[in-house]
């Protein structure tokens, strides 16, 4: 998995066989060390409900929950650059929020 966090938006990019883990049920997290007493931790899971994001200050994580269906609908329709957006609203400013399927990468 990759995060791209870019003027007002972060997305996540993922391999065919990351969505395929995830559509089955699993999560991913990565870490990224920033010093010995800083990290930023990132992850996608997929629910079965609307996609939804969320930062939590406490962890210092960004976290996108997916439906399930639609990655389905994506893996099956050849995935396209675009791939699953979400317009989150923060208090102050949107921000988009997007899952993309790697279509290079098995």
């Amino acid at each position: 998995m990759y995060i791209r966090i870019q003027d007002k938006s972060i997305r996540y990019r993922i391999s065919r066989h990351e969505a395929r883990h995830l559509i089955d049920g699993g999560s991913i997290f990565q870490e990224l060390t920033l010093s010995a007493a800083h990290s930023l931790r990132y992850g996608i899971e997929t629910n079965s409900a609307k996609n939804s994001f969320d930062y939590d200050a406490q962890l210092n994580r960004f976290l996108l929950s997916i439906n399930r269906n639609e990655l389905i609908l994506e893996m099956e329709n050849r995935p396209s650059k675009k791939g699953i957006i979400l317009n989150h609203n923060t208090a102050s400013d949107p921000i988009a929020v997007s899952v993309e399927i790697d279509i290079k990468k098995k």
